[in-house]
């Protein structure tokens, strides 16, 4: 879901507990 996404997105996001905006300051991709 975070996917292509850079820092200062905005992430809706879908949780259990329901959608959720995440806003991304940091990013970091596993290898």
């Amino acid at each position: 879901a975070l996917l292509k996404k850079e820092e200062g997105d905005e992430v809706l996001v879908n949780t259990p507990e329901g959608e959720k905006l995440w806003f991304v300051n940091s990013i970091v991709y596993e290898q």
